[in-house]
C-alpha cells in the first residue's frame, strides 16, 4: 500500500509541477487559460518562463506609425521607384482623412490615395521628410525617406 501511495504522490506532484496551482483550476473566476496559465500572464508555474509570446493585434487595431520593415525600405529607395504607406487612425479622430507633404519634392514626392494611404515616389538622391497629418492637426506623424 505504501508503494502505491508513493506513486500517487509522485503523480500528483508532477501534475502540480506542470500545471501550477490546482486551486485556481477550481476557482469560479477563470485565470488565463485554465490550469495551464494559473499565474500572471506569460508565466508557467514551476515549468518555464518564456521570454515573450507573440501577440497578434486585432484586425481593427490602429496603425499610427511605421513598422521597422517600412522604415528600412524607406531608407534605401532608388530613384524611379515607389512604395505605399498606410495609416489607420483610432475611431476617436473625427476626421479620418490624411494630408501628405514632402519637405523636398526633388528627392521624394507623395501622393494621397483613398483609404488613408500614400504612395512615396523616389525622384533623386537625398533625404526628404514626409509628414502625414489630419486637416485639423489633431494627428501629425513625420518620417524620413532616403533616396540613394
Amino acid at each position: 500500500m505504501k508503494k502505491n501511495m508513493t506513486g500517487l504522490v509522485i503523480v500528483i506532484l508532477i501534475v502540480f509541477f506542470l500545471f501550477g496551482n490546482m486551486a485556481s483550476a477550481f476557482s469560479p473566476v477563470p485565470t488565463g487559460f485554465g490550469v495551464f496559465l494559473s499565474g500572471p500572464p506569460g508565466w508557467f508555474p514551476g515549468f518555464f518562463a518564456p521570454a515573450a509570446l507573440p501577440v497578434l493585434p486585432p484586425l481593427d487595431e490602429p496603425k499610427m506609425g511605421l513598422s521597422a520593415e517600412e522604415a528600412t525600405a524607406l531608407s534605401n529607395m532608388t530613384p524611379g521607384t515607389s512604395t505605399f504607406v498606410w495609416f489607420k487612425l483610432p475611431a476617436f479622430f473625427g476626421n479620418q482623412e490624411l494630408t501628405w507633404t514632402s519637405s523636398d519634392p526633388s528627392v521624394a514626392t507623395v501622393t494621397a490615395l483613398p483609404g488613408r494611404a500614400g504612395r512615396i515616389n523616389a525622384k533623386g538622391p537625398g533625404t526628404a521628410l514626409i509628414t502625414v497629418s489630419t486637416p485639423d492637426g489633431a494627428y501629425t506623424y513625420s518620417f524620413l525617406v532616403t533616396v540613394r
